[in-house]
């Protein structure tokens, strides 16, 4: 290998190459053991027995390990709660590997086995928990490595196997076993085009299109011969792709996907995924095997088949990175070496994730290597630990991927011992050749991997524990007498509502509510703009006595012709401004009786303030509506359907207004019955109870609403069908009023272009009865110099509609008050005490059996979180007793072999 390929890969210290195995029986038979002095923080320093290296140790040999100690977990500790740890010490750590762990050493398959058992748990979501991932790229032959690791026949095919996650878990047991389950940790939301971009990737969202939710561990199926697990592992796969269905559904032997010709050929190619990070877990008792951990990935790739799956490459190394990136994790990275090293896409992820140092390299398909002496230089550079080096060295495998396992593992053994088939030249690394030593090596440094950080998990295990339990204690508890405190609270909440519907506050709220009500509907009164363009009128000579003009007719200056600019001879101009009403229905400057006068502020109309006045009417469309109306030889009469289409047209905008009205009032009736309803059942508001009885209130409140809807709109029709009263009396006064109004005001508008004069109008209810009087002669006389109004008749008829407004207004106020206050209120009201509408939702009435345990059920939310936390308290209870089981073991272990060790009080 060239030093420009060496120097891509970071430098680490050069080590020599291996020496030969050393003897480890003297010449009496007796075996050695090498022993190493440990400086202890006393500065004494103490024998312990060296573990051998895993490439010197024999297959027939137990392995060693060093012991390990926990630490005793008795009331509070420096603040950490009864039962909650603190890492340990340097020196707590070395106490801890030369205590009551002694026997572990001998018995390395206690840790594994209780290592399998906490992966089991799902520990290693919660702690981080040493694990070996086997990775490499695709074609790397990793399925048939996994398959020996396994000493199963797993699928090897290029196709669906390799679309997601699968772990493995090998212990030690009398007879074969696996059972197979799904563990879905992440949940499928495909986009609606069905076509996922590279873009999709981010640092949130790694796989799209799944997302991580709450793990559920799913069984799938138990197998008890070996033949049955490649079948069945290919079914568990297309379950995993179609997170949709129910994973019963293939099931092979059970599920209704799995019959048929070609069933899994037709679910193949159908399934709704192409990749899952979700987990295929297989747990493996084997007679024979070592126990052993492990995940295996699907390999990463740099093309896909097809473009759409472009997303998928980045996907699959995103998978690679995150179990890479786990600071336990030991890695198994599969380099083919009928492949240049320096083109695997996976040392690149490795290097860059700063995980060589934990990483294994495993150099497969040794049958194929190139015979060419550059080729064979470079890979025993590698196996010597020269170049592309690792933490944990490189072993090389061969496999028959189209033979059962014995048959392999004897291929094997009899491949790198046959000099015609394997270099000679390779025969100094022969203890690292073969899937047998390779097997044993892994189970031995993940035990003690394990055996290193168990002080830490153990702490880490126990507080989750602590945390979880208070978690758990702060959810409510269920009242020791659920009928009674169900009865008082619903009692409270009736009486409750009754008193506040019937309080001053509410009194009071909903007499804001009327008078801004009625006042909007004043606001609404139709307008009128009491200027027209012939009211222009321009005096030729104001001292002009020409007895030829008429009384009223002023004299018109030709238009080629300006205006003297004397005081005598000024023009007379047009009254520029439109006068016309504000909300309260005053015209100009002149309020109409009982509303503001000038200068006063305009009053609160509240939630209404949303509907303005309609648009203001000119006096010319009055006219033509008249014209419109009249009757062939009846001159002078003003038919009754223009009073009747007027009339008609002012009231029509009232639905808004009273829509309004009723929301506003039910609004402030429902925050009633939602304060007492959260008062009166404030110790059940986690409770199904609640949210049943809300539902059930705000129902009734709706129905109500539309009742009441329906009702006010059916008055309004009547209301705006036709102009009708029998209130004559009250009609007159209202028409006499607004008819002064208006005749005043277009008395004052036609003067002032007139006489081209201007200046504030002063309102009719502030003048005087002598100030009226006067005026009432002064507009006499100006009546005889400016000649008869040319829009009498359509002032009398827009008068007569505003006075019919002011009454059909004034009723309408009344009548949707009424109805609210006396119907829809009491409706209300009605139903929670008479009709004991609640009881009644709530199936109390009559009562339904188990509905009291029925309804102290948690809400949806509460509930989900108790259940997850017992799961999780038993889950960490069990982790701590399967480490408990694991001190036992140790203890009995040192009492047998005569061990010195202190007395260790559980933890548990």
């Amino acid at each position: 290998m060239s030093a420009a390929g060496s120097s891509q890969w970071p430098s680490m210290p050069r080590t020599t190459s291996r020496t030969p195995r050393p003897s480890w029986h003297s010449a009496s038979g007796i075996k050695k053991e090498p022993q190493t002095a440990i400086e202890l923080d006393d500065g004494e320093s103490t024998q312990v027995t060296a573990a051998a290296t895993p490439s010197e140790r024999r297959f027939d040999e137990p392995p060693l390990f060093l012991q390990i100690n926990d630490r005793r977990m008795n009331g509070v500790q420096n603040g950490v709660p009864n039962g909650v740890q603190q890492a340990p010490s340097q020196s707590e750590a070395f106490q801890f590997m030369n205590g009551s762990f002694g026997g572990i050493a001998k018995k390395l398959q206690y840790l594994n086995d209780t290592l399998g058992d906490l992966h089991s748990l799902g520990i290693q979501h919660d702690v981080q928990l040493p694990e070996l991932v086997l990775v490499g790229d695709q074609s790397a032959g990793k399925s048939s490595l996994m398959s020996g690791l396994a000493g199963i026949n797993l699928p090897r095919s290029g196709g669906i196997c390799t679309r997601c996650v699968t772990h493995i878990r090998v212990s030690r047991h009398q007879t074969w076993s696996c059972r197979v389950s799904l563990r879905r940790k992440y949940g499928y939301y495909p986009p609606e085009s069905g076509i996922i971009e590279v873009p999709s990737l981010t640092d949130g969202d790694k796989f799209p299109p799944w997302k991580e939710e709450n793990e559920k561990v799913l069984d799938f199926k138990t197998l008890d011969h070996p033949n049955e697990i490649e079948d069945v592992l290919r079914w568990a796969q297309i379950a995993v792709l179609n997170p949709s269905k129910s994973h019963e559904h293939y099931i092979p032997g059970s599920g209704h996907a799995t019959v048929g010709e070609n069933a899994f050929e037709r679910a193949t190619e159908s399934t709704e995924a192409l990749f899952s990070p979700n987990v295929i877990s297989l747990e493996i008792k084997h007679p024979e095997f070592p126990d052993l951990s492990f995940y295996d990935l699907p390999g990463v790739f740099v093309r896909p088949g097809n473009p759409q799956e472009n997303y998928l490459v980045n996907v699959v190394k995103n998978l690679a990175k995150m179990y890479i990136s786990h600071r336990e994790a030991i890695i198994i990275w599969a380099v083919p070496m009928n492949v240049d090293p320096m083109n695997s896409t996976m040392s690149k992820i490795i290097e860059d994730s700063h995980a060589l140092d934990r990483t294994i390299g495993v150099m497969t398909k040794a049958d194929l290597l190139p015979m060419d002496e550059g080729a064979r230089r470079q890979w025993r550079e590698i196996l010597g630990r020269q170049t592309h080096k690792t933490g944990h060295g490189y072993y090389v495998t061969s496999r028959r991927p189209d033979h059962g396992l014995e048959e392999q593992n004897r291929w094997e053994d009899s491949f790198f011992d046959n000099p015609a088939k394997w270099p000679a030249d390779f025969v100094e690394f022969r203890d690292r050749c073969g899937l047998k030593q390779l097997h044993l090596d892994l189970s031995d440094k993940l035990g003690e991997a394990f055996g290193n950080c168990l002080p830490t998990i153990k702490t880490k295990v126990g507080a989750k524990l602590y945390n979880a339990k208070r978690q758990l204690a702060s959810l409510p508890e269920i009242p020791s007498n659920v009928e009674l405190e169900v009865k008082t609270s619903l009692r409270n909440f009736v009486d409750l509502v009754v008193t506040r519907l019937h309080g001053g506050e509410f009194s009071s709220t909903y007499q804001r509510l009327g008078e801004q009500f009625r006042d909007c509907l004043a606001g609404m009164k139709p307008k009128v703009i009491v200027t027209d363009s012939t009211d222009v009128i321009e005096i030729i000579d104001d001292d002009d006595d020409d007895d030829r003009t008429p009384v009223g007719t002023p004299k018109r200056r030709a238009p080629e012709m300006a205006p003297p600019a004397t005081p005598s001879k000024r023009a007379r101009t047009s009254h520029s401004q439109v006068k016309r009403e504000d909300m309260t229905g005053r015209s100009g400057s002149v309020p109409p009786p009982g509303q503001r006068v000038r200068g006063t502020p305009v009053p609160d109309i509240g939630p209404f303030s949303k509907f303005s006045p309609p648009p203001s009417r000119k006096l010319r469309d009055i006219k033509e509506t008249i014209a419109r109306h009249n009757r062939a030889g009846q001159p002078g009469l003003v038919a009754a359907e223009v009073h009747e289409e007027l009339c008609r047209q002012a009231v029509s905008p009232w639905q808004g207004p009273i829509m309004e009205f009723q929301q506003a009032v039910m609004k402030e009736v429902r925050a009633i019955i939602d304060a007492a309803l959260n008062e009166a059942f404030s110790k059940l508001q986690r409770r199904l109870i609640y949210k049943r009885a809300r539902a059930a209130l705000h129902a009734m409140l709706n129905y109500q609403a539309e009742e009441t809807q329906r009702f006010l709109l059916k008055m309004l029709k009547i209301h705006t069908r036709q102009l009708f009263t029998l209130n004559d009396n009250e009609l007159g006064r209202f028409r006499a009023m607004e008819e002064e109004i208006l005749r005043r005001h277009r008395h004052m508008m036609r003067w002032q272009a007139y006489t081209g004069e201007s200046g504030p109008i002063k309102p009719l209810e502030q003048l005087s009865d002598q100030e009226k009087e006067a005026e009432n002669k002064r507009r006499a006389a100006q009546v005889e110099k400016m000649g008869k109004d040319p829009f009498q008749a359509e002032v009398d008829v827009f008068a007569y509609v505003r006075g019919y407004y002011r009454l059909a207004s004034s009723r309408m106020t009344d009548t949707v008050a009424l109805i609210l206050h006396q119907d829809m209120i009491p409706e209300v009201e009605a139903k929670l005490t008479r009709e004991a509408y609640l009881e009644i939702q709530l199936e109390l009435l009559p009562e339904k059996p188990d509905i009291y345990e029925v309804l102290m059920s948690e809400d949806e939310a509460t509930a989900r979180k108790r259940v997850d936390l017992r799961a999780d308290v038993e889950k960490f209870v069990r982790a701590l007793e399967s480490i408990a089981q694991l001190e036992a073991r140790s203890r009995a272990d040192v009492a047998e072999n005569g061990y010195e060790s202190d007395h260790l009080d559980s933890a548990i």
